[in-house]
């Protein structure tokens, strides 16, 4: 592990916040859209007496089968109102602000996990450019993206630091909570302990006592996570939403389509990420068409393929540990969206 000087990690954190600002400082003059208003006009929100009843509503009060509980970024607009007021530009400069922070997270994460710095510098740098990630920073509804990616790079750094020798029992209860409160942002980060634990485990090989001790932990703030979500959102908890077909056709689907449409949907994020060609501004058009037969869809094919060498590479002992934890980075929370075992929200 390379232990940096602090003056460094203020001169990196200003640069991820001044790269942040530099990139997405055009969305500033924007106003409230799609879902932003939704949530800005809800006149309650305005009232500080009403700031303890978000953490026991849900996302959509007047929709809980929506599925959705994200009490932490409601409450977060709700202060923001109260002390800010109603400018969407003070909404759009704080998501540019996080933005910057999650980079600067991402680039400590990755030097804790690797010890190069080479290496911390070029994922973070790739992280902050590429244009996949724009809806997150410049659409001011996506701050629960960015508030459950804080959340989760501030529960891996404290994971890291409670198993980096001796396991430090305190700092694993403090990630659990971290990890909760990225739950409470935006459900869809559920799965990342498995991410924690899975690294855990090539990293470190610890006894299988030690690994199912540390695992308890996120599987107890995990299980404390899913009773409090359903006792608010009742069966809705669990993935079933009630959006329409032209914005879930997966609802509808057998388990068949809905298991090949996943494979198109991987390709469709990688090869996005990678190549930012043909991005729309909202997921609510153009429906993705569903894929009921996989040898007819060249994406589907590919997006299998694709799956298929992450997963093989976690087998190969040749491949270097950065290589394997990338491929789990990748792998992990891509069963959270890719409706192989959840249909809640939007196709994609």
């Amino acid at each position: 592990m390379i232990y940096l000087k602090r003056y460094v990690i203020v001169v990196v954190f200003i640069f991820s916040i001044l790269v942040s600002f530099f990139l997405y400082a055009n969305s500033i003059s924007g106003t409230f859209l799609y879902d932003d208003i939704a949530i800005s006009s809800r006149p309650e929100l305005r009232q500080a007496s009403y700031l303890p009843k978000i953490w026991v509503e849900p996302y959509y009060p007047n929709d809980p089968e929506a599925g959705a509980f994200r009490p932490f970024v409601i409450f977060a607009f709700a202060t923001h109102f109260i002390i800010f007021g109603d400018s969407p530009s003070g909404f759009h400069v704080v998501n540019i602000l996080l933005n910057g922070f999650v980079t600067f997270l991402l680039f400590l994460v990755i030097l804790r996990l690797f010890g190069k710095l080479s290496l911390a510098f070029v994922a973070a740098g790739l992280f902050a450019f590429f244009p996949i990630h724009s809806e997150a920073v410049a659409f001011i509804k996506s701050q629960d993206e960015l508030w459950a990616a804080v959340f989760t790079l501030l529960s891996w750094l404290v994971f890291l630091k409670a198993t980096q020798k001796k396991i430090d029992y305190v700092l694993l209860g403090i990630s659990t909570v971290l990890f909760l409160f990225a739950t409470l942002s935006k459900e869809t980060i559920f799965s990342v302990p498995l991410l924690f634990l899975s690294v855990f485990w090539l990293q470190k090989r610890p006894t299988l006592k030690t690994f199912l001790y540390v695992g308890l932990f996120f599987a107890s703030g995990g299980l404390l996570y899913m009773i409090v979500r359903f006792s608010i959102l009742g069966q809705a908890a669990f993935g079933s939403d009630n959006l329409f077909f032209a914005l879930n056709p997966l609802r509808r689907a057998d388990l068949v389509t809905r298991w090949q449409t996943a494979f198109k949907i991987a390709f469709i994020l990688l090869s996005k990420t990678i190549v930012p060609y043909n991005l729309s501004a909202t997921y609510a058009y153009n429906s993705l068409p569903l894929v009921f037969n996989m040898l007819t869809s060249p994406q589907a094919i590919l997006g299998a393929l694709f799956l298929c060498v992450f997963i093989l590479i976690l087998f190969v002992k040749r491949v270097s540990l950065v290589v394997k934890v990338g491929s789990l980075i990748v792998l992990i929370p891509y069963f959270m969206v890719s409706r192989l075992f959840f249909l809640g929200g939007e196709i994609v």
